[in-house]
């Protein structure tokens, strides 16, 4: 997997694969970082299989979990 500098890199590289810019998020390819991320989008999936919409703010947890980690190295 490669390595995200920025949102700019994460964007470019989520629109190879079709993905719109304000789904690509970075994250943490850890074991903390994939539950996380496990753990928000089951949550995600199933709000929108209630409501038909993504909620705003989404991956709001992920991005904080992923800048607070960033400045620990």
């Amino acid at each position: 997997m490669p390595r995200h500098t920025g949102k700019k890199s994460t964007v470019e590289t989520a629109g190879r694969f079709g993905i719109a810019p304000d789904r690509a998020q970075n994250c943490h390819a850890d074991s903390e970082g994939v539950k996380l991320n496990f753990l928000v989008m089951s949550e995600t999936v199933a709000a929108f299989r209630e409501n038909s919409s993504l909620r705003e703010g989404w991956n709001d947890e992920i991005e904080k979990d992923y800048k607070r980690r960033v400045r620990r190295k």
